[in-house]
This record gives C-alpha cells, sequence and structure tokens, in this order.
C-alpha cells in the first residue's frame, strides 16, 4: 500500500497555504513543510522492475488523438499525492522560482511536454488540458536543455 505524505492528511490548510504564495522564500518555507521527501519511502525493487516492463510494453498509447507514454517515479507514494506533488512544484514552485516559466511559450517544439502526475502519463502532442484517463488538469514539465 503507497504511503500518504502528511499534506494529503492535510488538503485542505496545504492548499490554502500554496494558493497564498507569492515569492521564492515563501515557496522554499512551503516546501520545506510540506515536501518532506526524506520520510517518503521508496518503492521496492521488484515493483519499480516490474513498473519499467511494463512501461516499455506500453512504450505509447493512442488517447483523444495523442501519443502518451508512461512514467517511473520511484517514491511510493498515492497516485493523488503524486498529483498534488508534481502540479505543485511545476505550475506554483517553478513560476515563483523562475517568473520567466509563466511567460514562455510552452509547446513540444520548445522542449515541453504535458503529463499527468495521477495517471503519471505524459505526452509531447499538443492539445486538450485535461487528462484523457482521470480528467485532471494537466501540468507542464520542461524536458530539453
Amino acid at each position: 500500500m503507497s504511503f500518504t505524505p502528511k499534506f494529503m492528511r492535510s488538503l485542505r490548510s496545504f492548499d490554502r497555504e500554496r494558493r497564498a504564495l507569492r515569492t521564492a522564500a515563501e515557496w522554499y518555507a512551503f516546501r520545506m513543510r510540506w515536501f518532506d521527501r526524506e520520510k517518503w519511502p521508496e518503492k521496492p525493487r521488484d515493483q519499480i522492475g516490474k513498473e519499467l516492463t511494463e512501461g516499455h510494453q506500453l512504450v505509447s498509447e493512442i488517447r483523444d488523438g495523442r501519443r502518451w507514454a508512461p512514467g517511473i517515479f520511484t517514491i511510493d507514494i498515492t497516485p493523488e499525492a503524486r498529483y498534488h506533488y508534481f502540479w505543485t512544484l511545476n505550475t506554483i514552485g517553478q513560476p515563483l522560482l523562475d517568473p520567466r516559466w509563466s511567460t514562455i511559450k510552452k509547446s513540444p517544439e520548445t522542449g515541453w511536454r504535458q503529463e499527468c502526475g495521477y495517471c503519471f502519463i505524459s505526452t509531447q502532442d499538443q492539445g486538450e488540458p485535461t487528462c484523457p484517463r482521470c480528467g485532471r488538469e494537466l501540468y507542464w514539465q520542461w524536458v530539453a536543455e
């Protein structure tokens, strides 16, 4: 059974604080308070191996006319927690650390992909802003140097 991080057990407080963030300093304090990664357990090696094998078998799947590839995360947290974690890092944290993040034109051509942290799938085919599996808001992840 996957671990439920502290922020998921206090989601209302977490969300209220997340919405109030305005500066990089506030982001650092928020991240230290809510994302205590040292306490999050790693997945067992056999589980990671199984996920990698399954992922390679599902190299890509077509949904909503786009190619979606599976991802892997070695920390064993619930899918809902994983979604909030990655959505918060990419949608709140990154723009506070680098203000250009919000103004950059995000597209596959400029090195970006859309991801769903709940389903842990990503695509470089631009389209609807919601996940075709779960309906959650996708976030942009930069993948190119």
